[in-house]
């Protein structure tokens, strides 16, 4: 995975991403950076992930990202394709090397194929009820990432 240092800050970047955003999102999916720098690129993936359909971003009054999911109106800390991320990092542990870019295209097109199967068998939401429901204080500080992504 390669990176960009710049000279005035001396932060190593890829793409907007500094490698500190992604090595703490990296221990957040479950990757042991020094031990699993082959799977670094599910961290750098998952942390540019856009929020999928049936699902809305918004800020407390702390600041602190969370998500709706309009069907159910529950609201949650952790960005809703975290989970999806975990299951890759433990998909392609043990595996000596990055996906080519067909495997990887063949995943974000698996993942668009289930969202939008979601999407479809969603009942209409009720729009008189956006109450934050089931709300937690965030439990880590991946949500720092979303921040710097905003």
């Amino acid at each position: 995975m390669g990176g960009v240092q710049h000279e005035d800050s001396g932060i190593m970047t890829l793409g907007s991403l500094d490698a500190k955003q992604i090595m703490e999102y990296a221990v957040y999916i479950g990757i042991e950076p020094t031990k699993e720098p082959h799977l670094l690129w599910i961290a750098e993936e998952g942390m540019q992930a856009p929020v999928p359909e049936g699902f809305t971003e918004h800020q407390d009054a702390n600041g602190e990202v969370y998500f709706y999911k309009v069907d159910t109106k529950e609201s949650m800390w952790e960005h809703p394709m975290d989970q999806h991320y975990m299951g890759l990092v433990k998909q392609f542990r043990g595996s000596p090397a990055t996906p080519n870019e067909e495997e990887r295209r063949f995943d974000k097109e698996k993942v668009k194929r289930v969202n939008d199967a979601a999407v479809a068998a969603e009942a209409a939401p009720d729009e008189d009820n956006d109450a934050i429901i089931n709300m937690a204080p965030p439990q880590s500080g991946f949500l720092s990432r979303l921040k710097a992504l905003a």
